[in-house]
Order: structure tokens, then C-alpha cells, then sequence
């Protein structure tokens, strides 16, 4: 992989487009059952939706397909989402499959399709207790997850709201 040296160049919008584009195409593959353009890029959050550097921020790469296409940058309230009729795969960037709608919306169809997200428990006290006390103790949200049985991530958080380094 060749590194880049950095000239000093400022960059025009095109020029920054037509690299994002590049990008985007040397990681994509073509599902060949669904005609979704996927995206082979770093899975950015627990949803499963893919983020990609474009203009020194990164963002879903859905979204930023979607702001290209309309031309205009797209307010917070307004969400990117997959057409239910068409696919419902995170990774898809291809634009025909993309609408613009709201948070309302978004929740609809997934109530319809069933994938509707379910509330996450909470840790009971006394697991919690005990997690705190082993992480306090030196041990790693790995090791901790494992000995009570629960997940690593919930562990992680758990270990910031500490303030534990």
C-alpha cells in the first residue's frame, strides 16, 4: 500500500467527489441476487451500517451516496433508509435503493418487517456490582464478560462510566 505524501494541495469539491467515488468503488461488490451495491468497508456502529472518510469526516456511506445524488446536504432530522420493497441490507449504497425520510418512518417499516430493535436489559445490581468490583480489581471487560457471562461491550461501558483506565 503506497502512503501519500502530503504536498499542500488544496483539493476542489470535484476533486474530493471523484476520489470518494474511487473509494468507494475499489470496496464495493454487487450482490447478484438483489442488485445492491455493498460496500466492503469498516462497519461502523452495532447496526451494521458502513462509514467512509469523505471530505475529512466520517459519515454512513449510505448517507453521503444519498446527499451526492440530491445534491444538497441533508439535515439531522432527515434519515437515509433502505427501501423495504427493494433490500434491507445495511451495507447497500446503491442510490435506487435509498429514500430520504424521518425517524417516524424508519421506525414504521421496521415494526412492519419485524425488525424492530428490542430494548437491551439492564444488568441486574448484583451482576453489576460484581463487574464493577472485578474491574476495579485490574481485570479486562474481556475476562469479565467471560466470568459472569455477559457481554464484553456492556462490560466496556460499564468500565468508562467508571472512569477505569
Amino acid at each position: 500500500m503506497s502512503k501519500r505524501i502530503h504536498t499542500g494541495k488544496r483539493y476542489t469539491e470535484e476533486e474530493k467527489v471523484v476520489s470518494f467515488f474511487f473509494r468507494l468503488m475499489e470496496n464495493m461488490t454487487i450482490d447478484p441476487e438483489t442488485g445492491c451495491w455493498l460496500y466492503g468497508g469498516i462497519v461502523g456502529n452495532e447496526c451494521g451500517h458502513t462509514k467512509i472518510k469523505f471530505k475529512d469526516k466520517v459519515e454512513q456511506t449510505h448517507r453521503i451516496v444519498k446527499q451526492l445524488e440530491v445534491g444538497r446536504k441533508l439535515n439531522p432530522k432527515e434519515q437515509v433508509q433502505h427501501r423495504p420493497e427493494l433490500c434491507r441490507n445495511k451495507n447497500c449504497f446503491r442510490p435506487d435503493h435509498l429514500k430520504i425520510g424521518d425517524a417516524g418512518e424508519n421506525a414504521r417499516d421496521r415494526k412492519i418487517e419485524g425488525t424492530a430493535s428490542v430494548p437491551r436489559p439492564r444488568l441486574k445490581k448484583s451482576v453489576r456490582e460484581a463487574a464493577e468490583l472485578l474491574l476495579r480489581a485490574g481485570k479486562g471487560p474481556t475476562e469479565v464478560s467471560k466470568t459472569l457471562h455477559i457481554n464484553r461491550v456492556t462490560v466496556s461501558n460499564l468500565k468508562k462510566g467508571l472512569g477505569i483506565k
